[in-house]
């Protein structure tokens, strides 16, 4: 054994690289077999467990069994009252636990229901705490109502929790407050998705107590609450529904979440101005990551003053990450007016950084190749770009020649979504070797063309390796023409 492996320390970080949830069995192995890492590999074992049912098998066999009735799905049930020595096995690895997510038996196929193990547990661990050094909970319960349980797998020390199923929000309120030292919370709740606004104050009063935040993801909270989230220095990701009464006085423009590295930003109702509202008062965050999600018809002039709004109120340099989500029906009245000019994606070409670009419009875009050209050449730095239609009102103007421009500009390109139109396909000489050394899919979506040949053979000049994908779900008249293709480049 190398002598570097005898300093605890480096083991630690060599061995911290293992997921015990993929390469569980190369640390046991290093756990039986070697007595210098056996500790450390046991560490590394039991740092993120996804399932209670690995602890229950460290209790004697006898204590528990499964059972099937009839067409319901098998539980796990006690046999016995639990006596202080059936945990004498399970203390030795609980401690070694920092993270745990708890799912339900519907979601996760392993393992039976562990309601009446719950039951049993909760009468009591001998040392107190069943995950005495716990430092962040996923509990992804499916019945939600196991909620009731969650008091059994906190810790003292924890400071992240992430609730995503509970049937009711107030059913964890007087929980957290338990907990003031939180870093990280996320609540998701049924109420979200029927839009019950019943918690909405208690919601934001909690928020509003819990001082220590870095990662926030919750509802609806209202205007105070974003406020003070807004003054912390600790903040750094959020997530938060703005509801249409959201607002805020002239004098806080320019002067909140300064320390923002991620915003996801989703609105309640068919208003942009409550997202307009929120931009206004950032205070020029290096934001990473930027998200928001409407679902109603966007309009070209409110994206516009979206895509304003943004360039003006965020930092140049540091944006990688840029979505913009819409949710509507194809099957709804849409105009010229809900398609997206080229112009308006103009307001969002300062930001040199993007990495990732995807962007939906109800009607689609209408660029021409200058346009597309000018993002190829603003974007160096894209990985992936999708501008993406709900219903594609115009033929695209773009022609297939704007793809040299992505090979040119953009080295690190490997994703892109995007309409364009193949029917005047540029010349190819014979021995001309690529610009882009990279492996680049382009799918195609509604994008018409007229001989595959042609179309592969430029392809195939532009980029070293390039693929196309078909959505076979997407009606386009060309999809027969376009399977040729990826043919071709096969």
């Amino acid at each position: 054994m190398h002598h570097a492996l005898q300093i605890p320390e480096i083991a630690e970080l060599i061995l911290a690289n293992f997921d015990p949830l993929v390469d569980g069995k190369e640390l046991a192995v290093v756990a039986r077999t070697c007595t210098l890492l056996h500790e450390i590999a046991l560490d590394a074992l039991w740092r993120h467990q996804d399932t209670i049912y690995n602890l229950i098998r460290c209790m004697p066999s006898d204590l528990w069994k499964t059972v099937k009735v009839g067409t319901m799905d098998p539980s796990m049930w006690p046999t016995r009252s639990i006596i202080d020595s059936d945990w004498e096995r399970a203390l030795k690895y609980s401690h070694r636990v920092r993270k745990f997510t708890c799912r339900g038996h519907r979601l996760d196929g392993r393992i039976p229901d562990m309601l009446f193990v719950f039951q049993s547990l909760r009468f009591g661990v001998p040392s107190g705490f069943l995950l005495p050094n716990l430092l962040e909970l996923v509990w992804d319960q499916d019945p939600s109502n196991h909620i009731s349980f969650i008091r059994l797998f906190l810790s003292p020390g924890i400071t992240a929790m992430h609730i995503l199923r509970c049937p009711s929000e107030s059913d964890v309120f007087p929980l957290l407050r338990d907990y003031p030292a939180l870093t990280q919370l996320t609540l998701g709740s049924r109420e979200e998705f029927a839009g019950n606004d019943a918690n909405y104050e208690a919601r934001s009063n909690l928020i509003c107590s819990l001082a220590h935040l870095q990662r926030l993801d919750v509802g609806i909270v209202n205007s105070e609450a974003l406020v003070s989230l807004g003054q912390r220095s600790t903040l750094q990701q959020l997530r938060v529904v703005l509801a249409d009464s959201v607002s805020f006085p002239e004098s806080h423009k320019r002067t909140l979440f300064s320390t923002l590295r991620a915003i996801d930003l989703r609105l309640q109702g068919r208003a942009l101005s409550p997202l307009l509202y929120f931009l206004r008062i950032l205070n020029s965050p290096k934001l990473r990551s930027f998200k928001a999600s409407v679902a109603f018809e966007l309009k070209s002039n409110q994206a516009e003053d979206l895509y304003t709004t943004i360039s003006l109120h965020s930092s140049y340099a540091f944006l990688e990450t840029l979505r913009i989500s819409v949710t509507c029906s194809p099957t709804n009245a849409l105009h010229d007016e809900h398609i997206q000019l080229g112009h308006s994606l103009g307001h969002l070409f300062s930001f040199t950084q993007l990495q990732v670009v995807v962007i939906q419009s109800p009607g689609g875009f209408d660029l021409d190749d200058t346009t597309i050209r000018a993002l190829a050449r603003s974007w160096p730095c894209l990985v992936e770009l999708r501008l993406l239609a709900i219903k594609c009102l115009r033929p695209p103007r773009a022609s297939i020649a704007v793809l040299e421009a992505f090979a040119k500009h953009c080295p690190n390109l490997r994703l892109l979504e995007i309409t364009l139109n193949a029917f005047v396909v540029p010349p190819t000489s014979e021995g001309h070797e690529p610009v882009h050394r990279g492996r680049v899919t382009w799918s195609v979506d509604r994008s018409a063309i007229s001989d595959a040949r042609q179309v592969a053979d430029f392809l195939s000049s532009t980029f070293c390796q390039s693929t196309v994908a078909v959505d076979s779900y997407n009606f386009n008249p060309s999809r027969k023409l376009w399977s040729q293709v990826a043919l071709f480049l096969f």
